[in-house]
């Protein structure tokens, strides 16, 4: 089996140092996932929206109609948007981790970071929370 890693014939401070290394895209990885599965939240969450409201007049009607042709294709900015209950900061703090799960999936390898480089796993997670607690969709 440790013919098949490459950590193997490595000293004990090299292994250390390759092990630091992978932190990173690790970490921008864990960011990606996490904005991956928020977004899904919200589109699943506008797509049943239109069974919560089919008993109702026809001006919900037509809204169902919208939403039901339109959920997946807003863009996560506009998505983030849509839940006004949200403050403002959580909304901004949200677009940062959006920002940086563009950067993380689109052009790590290519461009410079974005002003908001600094997030973390856990602050992608913790303000991702804050944001579906506010909009009412976790507790």
């Amino acid at each position: 089996m440790s013919k098949h890693t490459t950590l193997f014939p490595l000293d004990p401070g090299a292994k250390l140092s390759a092990i630091d290394d992978a932190k990173e895209p690790l970490d921008r990885l864990a960011v990606l996932d996490l904005a991956t599965v928020f977004e899904r939240t919200l589109r699943t969450h506008l797509t049943r929206l239109p069974v919560m409201i089919s008993d109702g007049p026809p001006f919900l009607h037509s809204l169902r109609g919208r939403v039901e042709s339109r959920a997946e294709r807003w863009t996560f900015d506009e998505l983030v948007e849509l839940y006004g209950s949200v403050g403002g900061g959580t909304r901004g703090l949200v677009k940062d981790v959006i920002k940086f799960r563009d950067w993380a999936a689109h052009g790590w390898h290519t461009t410079a970071k974005p002003a908001a480089s600094n997030i973390t796993p856990r602050d992608a997670y913790e303000r991702l929370t804050d944001y579906l607690i506010a909009a009412r969709l976790a507790t």
